[in-house]
């Protein structure tokens, strides 16, 4: 009821303004630049939580980001504050070059769509999608015209009389997506639209809402704590944590390279194999885990002290001839392979094998770790550089 109570909200402060004075057609590229620079973002609530703080990010004209983290890290109050439905306690929101951050929502030319829907029970697919254009007085042919366009491009136009108690969770989706859509906005903003559907809609949603802002090229700022999701869609993803940006870079990028200890284990699932250890000063291309005598190799020299060494499940092999010893413990089944969950002395890795491995529970495993793929964190949690 909440949400539906802030959808209705919003929706009640469309501006006339901002329909009239669209210069594109609905399916066409959009050619003005509806970049999004949050500049020193900060919200502090009158309970003294403070949400997001001091949070900078420019969204490119036309980029599909990601904001992703963990519950309460603060990415759907950075995504309420861009809408105006949260004014930040400091810092500013700039879309298209425009400070926007005093303005109601309807000024800021954005369609938001909500993670329950939030439709009106009471009214048609037809009127629940026309309501933002009803609201504002849009002439009647015009708003058939491109109900007519966006329920062909949602593939609902065979559902435009019924009530969304006669839909499935998928259809009432694209309804959501068509209200929002329908207002031809600069920016889409979507908080966790998917989050209530189950696997296989949500697969069929991520494609939907994907390929149609690549068609339309609309500056689109999705928020999830779906790693799944971010990977699949995202240009760029921006992971936060605790009300801060701990990485923005391509899935490529804040997977293979993670900038910290929390991305490393929080991107990935399972995350990040992390173990304790040291850089020698005599030896800074080798990596000593703790409590094995053995080293291994690093990809290159790194400053002496205390480090944490990271690897992907993908990149620790059983082998017999590996230097670190452990128990099978868990073994994970997943269709193409299987993670093999093993107990060291060094604490609990996961190793990623075939899925006709001969491994089994209880079973006596030695690992090796490809050097090339390794991580290496300072004491603080940080990415080392090789030094020159």
């Amino acid at each position: 009821m909440v949400a539906q109570w802030a959808a209705r909200r919003f929706l009640s402060h469309v501006d006339r303004h901002d329909w009239l004075h669209r210069d594109v057609a609905l399916g066409a590229v959009v050619e003005t630049m509806n970049e999004i620079v949050i500049d020193n973002l900060q919200k502090t609530f009158p309970n003294g939580t403070r949400a997001v703080r001091g949070c900078n990010l420019k969204i490119e004209d036309g980029e599909f980001l990601v904001l992703l983290g963990p519950s309460g890290c603060g990415k759907t109050t950075t995504l309420r504050m861009i809408a105006g439905l949260e004014q930040p306690t400091g810092g500013r929101v700039l879309i298209g070059g425009r400070d926007v951050t005093a303005k109601r929502p309807g000024e800021r030319d954005i369609g938001f769509v909500f993670q329950f829907y939030a439709l009106y029970p009471h009214l048609s697919v037809r009127d629940n999608i026309l309501f933002p254009l009803c609201a504002v007085g849009v002439p009647r042919a015009e708003r058939e015209a491109s109900l007519a366009r966006v329920s062909e491009r949602l593939a609902i136009a065979h559902l435009l009389d019924r009530k969304p108690r006669h839909l499935s969770g998928g259809d009432r989706q694209r309804v959501a997506l068509g209200r929002a859509m329908i207002r031809k906005p600069a920016v889409y903003l979507m908080d966790e639209p998917l989050g209530t559907l189950d696997a296989g809609l949500r697969l069929e949603m991520r494609e939907f809402i994907r390929s149609q802002q690549l068609d339309l090229r609309i500056t689109t700022v999705y928020v999830t704590h779906d790693q799944e999701e971010a990977m699949s869609m995202a240009d760029r993803i921006v992971v936060m944590n605790e009300g801060r940006i701990r990485q923005v870079g391509t899935p490529s990028q804040v997977y293979v390279q993670p900038q910290d200890l929390f991305v490393a284990n929080f991107v990935g699932s399972p995350g990040m194999n992390l173990f304790k250890g040291e850089i020698a000063e005599a030896r800074r291309e080798e990596f000593h885990p703790r409590n094995i005598a053995s080293s291994l190799p690093c990809a290159g020299a790194y400053p002496p002290g205390p480090a944490t060494l990271g690897i992907r499940p993908e990149h620790v092999t059983v082998n017999p001839d590996g230097i670190i010893a452990g128990t099978v413990i868990m073994n994970e089944y997943m269709g193409s392979a299987r993670f093999v969950h093993i107990d060291t002395v060094t604490g609990r890795l996961v190793a990623r094998v075939p899925p006709d491995a001969h491994v089994r529970l209880g079973d006596e495993v030695r690992l090796t770790c490809d050097p090339e793929s390794c991580r290496l964190f300072d004491s603080d949690g940080t990415a080392m550089s090789v030094q020159a």
